[in-house]
């Protein structure tokens, strides 16, 4: 969902199911992206750092450019 179509300026709203072993490739975004994990584990990587987060749990990735 494009957040400006409902009146944000930059976020990003995406509904996913991803099981175990699964991730998009490594990438950037050009606008504000919320990720609200609600059940498991994930493991994240945003630029050099890695970390391992669990449900509930809400993270915000920003438009800066770091994959």
């Amino acid at each position: 969902m494009e957040g400006y179509k409902n009146g944000y300026k930059n976020l990003v709203i995406g509904i996913t199911e991803t099981f175990p072993g699964g991730a998009p490739p490594m990438h950037t975004h050009q606008g504000e992206e919320s990720h609200v994990l609600l059940g498991g584990k994930i493991l994240y990587a945003l630029g050099d750092t890695m970390f391992t987060i669990e449900a509930p749990y809400i993270i915000n990735i920003t438009p800066d450019g770091t994959p």
